[in-house]
């Protein structure tokens, strides 16, 4: 009898959850048309082909092309990149400062409101943060470096590297913060000038931008949310900044997390309240 009583509770059970499954998937398909159709009506603003831009450098980038113009960056940050100033700055899970940036993926580990904690910095963070740091350096060492740090095989000889080639080899050794930053100082110059010069922090008083609007999700694996956080306080009494932390994605991407209905919904929500403000200044 006891079994029977349980497989009808559970019978029951489904029937209750079952609707509301299904309003709640119907929910979304009609929020994620409206956005659909929200995203069209605005694309063919001429004001938003700034998008289309953005969508090149993507797809250039996720083909292996550098992500930075370092010296349009320097002669002009955002003349090289929009025909116009944009009507919105939209920052989508980035980083503030190449220097830290660099001190968290080294050190493998990232700031937290209680001191720093460990991270499993990802594969193509990593990649992508040698690739910048050996950039400058003659084109046979810095493949040598890459090698030996992305394959972890560690044959270089740093007597036979330049003296650049040195210090930058240095840095991608060290592993404790204090060391990435000894190691950060040393580098020459010109380097440190190309990590600032990769830095958004640094232009934020060329963004004219209206409106700014800043998202991360809070456990990021390829970029900390403290970079994120770090342009929101820069940001500090500017007006038109809106500034946003989920926990539906992971790295903007909403497939790889698993959440319960109820807290899909929730964040649905954050995210239709993220977004709205450039709808509205769009229409």
């Amino acid at each position: 009898m006891t079994g029977t009583s349980n497989s009808r509770e559970t019978e029951s059970r489904h029937r209750v959850q079952w609707p509301v499954e299904v309003v709640l998937i119907l929910a979304l398909l009609v929020a994620g048309m409206w956005f659909g159709v929200q995203v069209r009506r605005i694309w063919l603003r001429s004001s938003f082909t700034d998008f289309a831009l953005v969508w090149t450098a993507a797809r250039h980038f996720s083909g292996g092309a550098a992500l930075y113009d370092v010296e349009g960056l320097r002669a002009h940050p955002f003349g090289s990149f929009y025909k116009y100033p944009p009507f919105v700055g939209v920052f989508l899970a980035p980083f503030a400062s190449m220097r830290t940036f660099v001190r968290d993926i080294a050190s493998a580990s990232r700031p937290t409101t209680f001191g720093r904690e460990a991270w499993a910095v990802d594969p193509l963070t990593r990649k992508v943060y040698v690739r910048s740091v050996t950039d400058t350096l003659p084109a046979a060492e810095a493949e040598l470096l890459r090698r030996a740090v992305l394959n972890e095989t560690d044959d270089v000889d740093a007597q036979d590297l330049s003296s650049d080639g040195r210090r930058v080899y240095d840095l991608l050794r060290a592993t404790g913060v204090r060391e990435v930053d000894a190691a950060l100082k040393q580098l020459p110059a010109a380097m440190q000038e190309r990590l600032d010069a990769m830095s958004p922090l640094r232009y934020l008083h060329d963004v004219r931008a209206p409106l700014i609007v800043i998202g991360h999700d809070q456990d990021d694996l390829v970029i900390p949310v403290d970079e994120s956080r770090r342009l929101r306080d820069a940001l500090i009494g500017r007006r038109g900044v809106e500034y946003t932390e989920f926990a539906m994605f992971e790295h903007a991407d909403p497939t790889k997390r698993h959440l319960s209905p109820l807290r899909m919904v929730q964040q649905m929500v954050k995210f239709y309240r993220h977004i709205y403000p450039m709808f509205r200044l769009a229409s």
